[in-house]
């Protein structure tokens, strides 16, 4: 083979491997419209989900509120007629009921001294102790002190309370507690009942 002909076909060879390579090679991408996706976290407003969470909590905090305006006029109802809840004086109370006229009165008891008197809220209660002691065992009952008849023209109790009273030489006397001026309505006495409830125990531990 002549040196031309080797050149020639050398040639040849190189120009359809070029084009071998070029037709294998794949068609480069398109641009994309669309960003490709990272890994890092979008950036948010704190403002923004501040502004969320208030309203979030608010919208709660309403809920709540509507539940507690039913429930809570049930549970003050419940409160007065178990004799939780105090009450207000009434304007036209008579003189006698409150705490300068019924003090009056208790001060001047004949045969009993008053021991306690709490008028802190409607209506008074209070404990008196009669002068003369005890002949005989056990706690007899209001009517026994001579007090109790002096008192049957004023509203008292309904609860009344005795207990006996031990002093140091060993009498024993007899202690009233009840409450004046409480009137018809039933949870006004049952406050009232609780309350003398609460004095007796008082005194009974002192």
């Amino acid at each position: 083979m002549s040196p031309q002909l080797a050149i020639v076909l050398s040639a040849a060879t190189l120009a359809v491997g070029v084009a071998i390579g070029l037709v294998a090679r794949p068609p480069a991408p398109e641009p994309s419209l669309f960003v490709q996706a990272t890994d890092e976290a979008p950036t948010v407003d704190p403002c923004v989900t501040m502004a969320d969470a208030l309203a979030r909590d608010l919208g709660e905090a309403r809920s709540d509120l509507a539940a507690l305006s039913l429930t809570l006029p049930m549970a003050e109802a419940r409160a007065r007629q178990h004799g939780a809840l105090p009450h207000d004086w009434p304007e036209d109370l008579d003189e006698a009921y409150r705490e300068s006229g019924l003090r009056r009165i208790l001060d001047n008891l004949a045969d009993s001294e008053l021991v306690e008197l709490d008028c802190s809220e409607f209506p008074c209660v209070f404990a008196i102790r009669d002068h003369a002691p005890l002949d005989h065992t056990g706690t007899p009952g209001p009517e026994a002190s001579p007090s109790f008849a002096a008192l049957a023209d004023l509203d008292c109790g309904p609860t009344w309370t005795t207990q006996r009273f031990v002093d140091d030489e060993g009498d024993s006397f007899l202690t009233t507690i009840t409450s004046c001026g409480a009137g018809d309505d039933p949870d006004v006495r049952a406050r009232a009942d609780q309350r003398v409830r609460d004095l007796a125990a008082s005194l009974g531990r002192s």
